[in-house]
């Protein structure tokens, strides 16, 4: 796995953002997946992956922080 590893820093390194969810698309498929919790970031990088890398799943993380705006 090391080895790999040290491969596949070596590949991306430098690489868009595109370039590394369509690496992790072609190396994991369906298995690949991205954090959110649905902040601006995650939202850009969905979006992006979905252009992309569309089989890259998204799951959803609960920080336990919402903006005063939703806790009425």
């Amino acid at each position: 796995v090391s080895d790999e590893l040290a491969r596949a820093q070596g590949e991306l390194a430098g690489a868009s953002a595109e370039q590394v969810l369509a690496w992790a698309e072609q190396r994991f498929g369906a298995k690949a997946a991205i954090a959110s919790s649905f902040g601006l970031e995650d939202v850009a990088l969905i979006h992006l992956a979905r252009k992309v890398a569309p089989s890259i799943r998204v799951f959803t993380l609960d920080t336990g922080r919402l903006p005063p705006e939703t806790t009425t």
